[in-house]
């Protein structure tokens, strides 16, 4: 595995701390709204938001990309404060019935841009692409740095058929333990093609992943572990979710042994 850098710094596990430097854009999972009449996505942040793209020409022109992983310090307090907000469950919890992906929705297009929710995410993710020239909301081949493994993948959708996942970072079926198994399917629907709790993947470490919540399965990209856990803090509480007592201890001790917090 890769070491990533933090700061200009190998990987390791630090304590938080603050660090004075001039704060770059923090990692946004921002998702591309709007399509222009031409068929050019309009400015994207890249997962990681080190690189702002005006156009998908200028994404398509961008031959490599630098991962961020530090947070700023109003993320950090907002994700300690969200995860004390948050409900405990017993690790032995079992739902009333059991999880049947069969029955969840699938990507749907909610921002009405003409692609769907995984096509979006690709597109946002991903840098050095080729859109298939038929339907641009395809990408025929590109690059994506994934931040789980903290290394660039190149896809090629023409030979190898896949390869990249969009991954629900908490799990479908994490989010019907922790009180989803109570929810409409418009709440469901809403969860499924959230950009704020989408990240495009390898397919190999998102199947290593699964269904695992914190305690159970973090990034084996070290560096990624704060960012990781800030997001599965911010989901869950943004949907009403719940946490085994195990993992939010775990959580706990990622905010505050594992984060870069700049000020």
């Amino acid at each position: 595995m890769a070491k990533s850098k933090v700061v200009r710094q190998k990987s390791k596990r630090v304590a938080s701390r603050k660090v004075q430097k001039a704060a770059p854009k923090s990692i946004k999972f921002t998702r591309s709204r709007d399509v222009a009449v031409a068929g050019a996505i309009s400015a994207v942040v890249l997962s990681g938001g080190a690189i702002m793209f005006s156009s998908l020409q200028d994404r398509a022109r961008i031959e490599n990309y630098t991962p961020v992983y530090t947070i700023s310090v109003a993320e950090h307090k907002t994700a300690k404060t969200n995860l004390s907000n948050l409900g405990i469950r017993a690790d032995d919890f079992a739902p009333p019935e059991a999880y049947k992906d069969a029955n969840m929705p699938s990507w749907n297009d909610s921002d009405r841009n003409g692609c769907n929710t995984r096509e979006d995410m690709l597109i946002r993710d991903m840098f050095a692409v080729k859109l298939n020239k038929d339907n641009e909301c395809r990408i025929t081949n590109g690059k994506l740095y994934d931040y789980y493994i903290g290394e660039t993948i190149l896809w090629d959708n023409n030979i190898s058929g896949g390869g990249i996942d969009v991954d629900h970072i908490v799990s479908k079926s994490d989010a019907w333990s922790s009180n989803g198994y109570g929810w409409e399917r418009t709440r469901w629907v809403e969860f499924n093609n959230d950009p704020d709790g989408l990240l495009s993947v390898s397919a190999s470490i998102n199947r290593a992943k699964g269904d695992k919540n914190v305690s159970q399965w973090l990034p084996p990209n070290e560096a990624f572990h704060c960012r990781f856990v800030v997001v599965q803090v911010n989901v869950k509480f943004k949907y009403e979710l719940t946490v085994t007592r195990s993992e939010g201890m775990e959580m706990n001790r990622v905010l505050e042994d594992e984060c870069e917090v700049l000020e």
